[in-house]
């Protein structure tokens, strides 16, 4: 009797060191070993660089149909975003980790240039972005060939003067959605990025990248994806399967409103959390790590379309806002995997005792 109830404690050992705690976690370190799935709010704005310079300017989504036809304008698009909450992909239940407790989840993508636009009627259109040289990831050449773009996701404690706002400058948001083109204010959210010079010098802004670096990656071209995974409708020289060459980020957006969608796939490159996320296990191929897909807003849009945002900040000069899905692959710990074994070892060391006895 004794054995047996050393066999059941043992077994019970193996369930807690493998099973997810039902209680919401307090650290995303702690996620279990499952495709998840995490929501964030994401604001982005476009920022241009004139005749081939170095310095951009926020230009706000309501100016690019008049840009796109600058001589020599380099069109990057720049987001932050915040994670608000991490779920098991299959069930979509229990939440696993939430915003509002004692940690953060914060991050901002770049590196993204316009390399081409196509209409889709009115003030749609199709814009397509490749990989920019301004500031890449100290790694970035060993990512796929034709990656390019910059993700980074950060932890950190959240203490009032680090807390993620996209309005650090407290100014009154604008009526949206805009119909002429957008001045953005010296003080708006976006005057706050601060551009890196590459290698450990990146970009930054406040309360979006502070704390422990989390992941990092890039984003890989579209012509790395299984067929089908994506649909354009550019077409002519330049362009494959709807897309301009070179195309790792693709938006349908409305100009006028923002509104729109975007795709994006992700290849990882580092942080303190990459080696718990499993390589090419989203069924997209051995580049996919971490798969991003947007639904596009304006501001005003606060009634039911956003109504599951559960921490809306406000655009603070944002022109484009939204809440996105972002899903990955966790694998076991090691120190786990270590706990599993021993486990096994000690089943197979008391089933012989028994079978001695």
């Amino acid at each position: 009797m004794k054995r047996l109830f050393a066999v059941f404690m043992v077994l019970g050992g193996l369930v807690l060191a493998v099973s997810p705690a039902s209680a919401l976690l307090t650290d995303v370190n702690q996620l279990p070993a499952e495709e998840v799935t995490a929501k964030y709010n994401n604001f982005s704005d476009l920022w241009v660089s004139t005749n081939g310079g170095t310095s951009y300017a926020p230009i706000g989504f309501g100016q690019l149909s008049s840009t796109l036809s600058t001589q020599g304008a380099i069109i990057e698009d720049r987001g932050i975003f915040q994670g608000t909450s991490i779920y098991p992909t299959a069930t979509g239940t229990p939440v696993l980790w939430s915003a509002g407790g004692t940690q953060q989840l914060t991050g901002l993508f770049y590196n993204l240039v316009l390399i081409g636009a196509t209409p889709l009627g009115g003030s749609n259109y199709q814009l397509d972005f490749g990989p920019s040289t301004r500031n890449p990831l100290p790694n970035q050449s060993s990512a796929p060939a034709g990656s390019g773009g910059v993700l980074e996701i950060y932890t950190s404690n959240v203490p009032p003067s680090t807390a993620f706002t996209a309005n650090p400058g407290g100014l009154a948001n604008p009526t949206w959605p805009k119909t002429a083109p957008v001045a953005l204010p010296a003080n708006s959210g976006p005057s706050y990025w601060v551009q890196g010079s590459g290698g450990a010098s990146r970009d930054t802004y406040t309360g979006s990248s502070g704390g422990n670096l989390w992941l990092s990656g890039t984003f890989i071209p579209y012509s790395l994806l299984p067929a089908g995974t994506v649909t354009g409708a550019a077409s002519g020289v330049g362009t494959t399967n709807g897309f301009y060459n070179g195309t790792v980020l693709s938006e349908d957006i409305n100009l006028g409103t923002g509104q729109g969608s975007a795709n994006g796939y992700i290849h990882l490159l580092g942080g303190s959390y990459e080696s718990q996320v499993g390589k090419g296990d989203l069924g997209l191929g051995p580049y996919v790590d971490l798969t991003l897909g947007t639904l596009l807003y304006t501001p005003s849009q606060t009634g039911s379309t956003l109504s599951d945002i559960a921490n809306y900040f406000g655009t603070g000069w944002w022109p484009v806002d939204s809440q996105d899905p972002a899903t990955f692959m966790v694998i076991p710990e090691p120190a786990t995997m270590s706990l599993l074994g021993l486990g096994l070892l000690g089943i197979g060391a008391i089933r012989r005792r028994m079978r001695k006895s």
